[in-house]
């Protein structure tokens, strides 16, 4: 019964997916892309039917109508890309919703979304309040490789502009289109990253493999989101649950992909590295860095991470008195000339940033704030629909609730941190400052709304 149960689980899937490629025919879509898709629709179709006539539903039908649905959804994944790479990610998502006739929470309406914007110059990346969202995914993908020419990155790996494009735009592909966790969320880490390296000593500490694997990982480090957190993962057992035992689900799936993006015999990336040595501290840096975006570690590193900056400001104090250091004191603190103590700050700035929408304007940050209510309280409904227990702090309640849920989360989890990193380098201090003036402004909002 189990096994009848799936098979007619994936049918019902699979005529949903069938369903949206024959409506995407009616997209702008180049003669070259129509014909693929038309070529997938027919192969796809007769086996669909196939098993549709089959009155037999033992366990070889459900792998095959799984094996199936894997490939159909595949071809989704492929057909969604080309509609998003030309899209903002906001857009793609309010039309999927639309195509799907699902409602978003009333939050969304109720604050505009940023204006499109068509030019910048490049200063503007330098930018922590860089409006990613104005731009399509196409446009964010040409302004991530500007970043890497900037850094001279490229030259000095001796990778060609078509090959790292290619790198770009396949990190892009496998991103999803969920409200928050899309390309333009894994852009703006990576951008506000860079930011902080424009504005801080991190610019002249890190070097070029420490910059290049922090940058990538960044960019990469909420690939194949599907917009539901671990413990949505964790609750069904799926498969993705399964292969990393419960622990830090996503971040390992999304450490997975971009590492196998980068062993792509096509790219050969790994080979621009000068020495196996690198390519190690490489692909170890990559995974370290996303792995601390797992919010179930949130205090765990920020105190670690406030411990080691206090020692480093007391390491300081006595350096620049020639007062003697005991080793105590030195093995804690953070040195910039210790590969170790980078990785364990950069650990922690990634992170910083993952979370960092509060710290940019207050126009794109509360835009933010509302695109991941959006995606909380879709899990909540998902894990409803699936008879899994339900997530209740996600589900969107009010307006008031709605600001108060952001000043807890602003105040009590994301300036901390920011607070820690401005302390150790002062040219971060721009983002805490701006999220202290944001908190004013959520306390003056939730007023106004508990008025009405």
């Amino acid at each position: 019964m189990q096994a009848e149960a799936r098979f007619q689980r994936n049918m019902i899937k699979l005529e949903n997916k069938l369903n949206y490629l024959k409506k995407t025919l009616q997209s702008n879509f180049s003669p070259n892309q129509k014909e693929w898709i038309q070529n997938h629709l027919m192969t796809f179709n007769k086996l669909y039917e196939t098993l549709q006539k089959n009155s037999s539903n033992s366990e070889s039908l459900e792998k095959i109508s799984e094996d199936l649905y894997h490939n159909v959804r595949k071809a989704k994944r492929r057909v969604l890309y080309w509609i998003k790479f030309k899209s903002r990610d906001i857009d793609t998502f309010r039309t999927l919703r639309k195509e799907k006739g699902e409602t978003w929470i009333p939050i969304v309406d109720l604050i505009d979304p940023p204006p499109r914007i068509h030019e910048i110059q490049n200063t503007h990346l330098w930018d922590l309040s860089f409006p990613c969202m104005s731009y399509t995914n196409e446009e964010l993908c040409q302004f991530t490789e500007m970043i890497f020419k900037e850094q001279n990155l490229l030259s000095e790996f001796n990778i060609s502009s078509d090959k790292f494009g290619i790198v770009v735009k396949k990190i892009c592909a496998e991103y999803n289109a969920p409200a928050y966790h899309n390309f333009s969320h894994g852009f703006n880490v990576f951008q506000m990253f860079y930011a902080l390296v424009k504005k801080t000593e991190l610019e002249s500490a890190l070097d070029k493999v420490e910059k290049f694997a922090t940058l990538i990982a960044a960019l990469g480090h909420d690939m194949n989101h599907r917009g539901y957190n671990n413990a949505y993962e964790s609750k069904l057992k799926t498969k993705t649950a399964l292969t990393y035992y419960d622990t830090a689900i996503l971040e390992n799936m999304h450490a997975s992909f971009i590492i196998k993006i980068l062993k792509d015999p096509d790219i050969e990336f790994f080979n621009s590295l000068p020495d196996v040595t690198k390519q190690t501290q490489f692909r170890d840096l990559i995974i370290a860095v996303i792995l601390a975006t797992d919010m179930s570690k949130h205090f765990k590193l920020l105190k670690k991470f406030s411990a080691g900056v206090q020692a480093t400001m007391e390491y300081r104090k006595l350096k620049s008195s020639d007062q003697p250091v005991d080793k105590y004191l030195e093995d804690n603190a953070f040195i910039m000339d210790r590969p170790q103590d980078k990785r364990r700050i950069l650990k922690n700035i990634i992170h910083a940033c993952d979370i960092g929408n509060p710290c940019q304007k207050y126009e794109n940050y509360i835009y933010w704030s509302t695109l991941v209510t959006q995606e909380f309280d879709y899990q909540a409904k998902k894990e409803e629909k699936r008879g899994i227990e339900v997530t209740q702090m996600f589900k969107y309640k009010d307006l008031p609730s709605f600001f108060n849920g952001q000043v807890f989360f602003s105040r009590n989890l994301v300036l901390p941190l920011w607070e820690q990193i401005a302390i150790l380098f002062h040219g971060a201090a721009e983002a805490p400052q701006n999220l202290k003036m944001n908190l004013k402004r959520l306390e003056e909002d939730k007023i106004k709304a508990n008025e009405d």
